[in-house]
């Protein structure tokens, strides 16, 4: 199933952030502040994060169960911070197992996805929460992934799961989630518990990389802060309503974070 590394060449930009997105544009020391800090940020993520995704995705690839992969991407908000477009967008590289969704990856990278039309992955962004969709065809084709997934891969995928990824160190610039791991995979396999397999083996392979999928802990105890994160509010912000509406019965549910630890 697994056909290895597939990038599609192309970075992010690199060009000088503007202003995240904010609702009070009229206050100059608020908007300063931010604007340091979500330098910070990017700083902190081009040199600590983002080189990590290749590594992560190679030592998938050689893991008894990447053989039930069909697609492992990372998505990431870098178009707000860049760009100040509300849009995620999938890094150039992933792990591809079948050519059926090479040109689903490249448009994920190409395109990115509306905030507002990201379905469930929706809530991993805004609380952290696994999402684990069960039935694919019964989403809305109106949102993400089925306004782009080609019809002759419906019928292969299982599940498609959404992971949220956490900077491990303690105190880093990089708080809150910074990216979502998203693994569709195949339905033709013989692991009855390939959902909580897949997640126990990327937890093993992101903590030898300092990447977590639950927050460090002085990101719990701060809980009540407007530190924690802080990231993600470039992102979640009050003008901003994740469509996150899962049509159906019995096909998305979301995995107890105590099943992360």
């Amino acid at each position: 199933m697994q056909e290895g590394l597939l990038a599609n060449g192309g970075e992010a930009s690199a060009s000088t952030p503007g202003a995240p997105p904010t609702n009070s544009s009229t206050d100059s020391m608020a908007c300063e502040s931010g604007s340091q800090s979500m330098s910070g940020f990017l700083v902190s993520w081009r040199a600590n994060i983002r080189p990590k995704f290749v590594p992560l995705l190679s030592s998938l690839a050689g893991t008894p169960a990447a053989r039930n992969l069909l697609l492992c991407q990372i998505y990431t908000y870098l178009p707000v911070l860049t760009l100040g477009k509300q849009m995620l967008q999938s890094e150039d590289v992933c792990l591809l197992g079948t050519q059926t969704l090479d040109e689903f990856h490249k448009a994920c990278h190409r395109d990115g996805i509306a905030l507002d039309r990201v379905g469930p992955m929706g809530k991993v962004w805004e609380n952290g929460d696994v999402q684990v969709v069960q039935y694919a065809s019964n989403l809305s084709k109106n949102a993400y992934p089925m306004d782009r997934l080609p019809m002759e891969a419906i019928a292969m995928i299982g599940e498609i799961v959404f992971l949220p990824v956490y900077d491990a160190a303690i105190n880093s610039p990089t708080q809150g989630i910074v990216a979502v791991i998203e693994l569709i995979l195949s339905r033709n396999t013989n692991d009855g518990m390939i959902v909580a397999t897949m997640i126990s083996t990327l937890g093993e392979i992101m903590q030898e990389l300092g990447l977590s999928l639950s927050a460090p802990m002085s990101e719990k105890q701060g809980n009540n802060s407007n530190e924690l994160n802080k990231s993600n509010s470039y992102v979640c912000n009050n003008n901003t309503e994740w469509n996150t509406s899962i049509p159906g019965k019995g096909m998305s549910r979301t995995v107890s974070k105590q099943f992360l630890h």
